[in-house]
């Protein structure tokens, strides 16, 4: 099984408008004292009671992201994914947190019917990624969040460790058209575990690694049976590993 490990050497600190209210850690010293975030950017997030009550308890969260079931399988197998995957983490006596945009509200952590909605697909759903945010939740829209964005709402929601299937990478092609997934990007930019199934199959993996290899700020592990990368639905991607 391909594990994908991310730790950020240097570790930045949030952009805080009332730098006053937070802690050391970069939580508020209020009654909600689990979001990395502006007192007014706080308001678009919805913590499920389970997430919620697992952030006061020092409990350990696992974040899922949502475009798996907005955009990555259809309904029902969407939804049987996402039961399953949420299964798996309590397993592990741990909390599930799906993360995803419901009619402009940010939901970190789904109960089933929030789920369903999305699953259903009965609504106009968008991806958002991380430079969508501000804009989806300006209009009030509903969509699943990328790798991207569900890294940087997980860690200004406190949680540290995400899962997930495949990860963007270099597209073929890149160095005409530039095509880089900004989950790559965001994997240097937020201190976050990152565990994934590997680079989805249809990139270029070999200059995905390469890309990742430049990164500066960041310490990625990648780990499979036979020493090569996985990619997502392949076991073996034949781009050798350097770690």
């Amino acid at each position: 099984m391909f594990k994908c490990f991310q730790f950020s050497k240097k570790i930045r600190k949030p952009c805080f408008s009332l730098q006053n209210r937070l802690d050391k850690h970069g939580y508020f010293n209020g009654p909600n004292k689990i979001c990395r975030l502006s007192s007014s950017y706080q308001n678009f997030f919805k913590f499920s009671e389970e997430v919620s009550q697992s952030l006061s308890n020092n409990k350990p969260i696992v974040a899922l992201e949502s475009t798996v079931i907005t955009h990555g399988l259809p309904y029902p197998e969407n939804l049987k994914s996402v039961c399953q995957m949420e299964d798996i983490v309590r397993q592990g006596n741990a909390t599930p947190a799906v993360i995803g945009v419901i009619q402009g509200n940010i939901h970190i952590g789904m109960n089933k019917s929030d789920v369903e909605e999305l699953a259903s697909k009965n609504m106009n759903l968008v991806k958002i990624s991380k430079r969508d945010l501000p804009f989806a939740l300006s209009k009030h829209f509903s969509g699943g969040t990328t790798v991207a964005a569900t890294m940087a709402l997980a860690y200004r929601a406190g949680i540290s460790v995400f899962a997930t299937g495949g990860i963007g990478g270099v597209h073929r092609g890149a160095e005409i058209t530039m095509d880089v997934s900004a989950d790559l990007h965001e994997l240097s930019r937020t201190p976050i575990t990152v565990i994934s199934a590997g680079v989805k199959s249809i990139l270029d993996i070999g200059r995905t690694l390469e890309y990742l290899g430049v990164r500066p700020e960041e310490d990625v592990l990648c780990q499979s049976n036979i020493g090569q990368a996985c990619s997502l639905i392949l076991p073996s991607s034949g781009a050798l590993l350097t770690l």
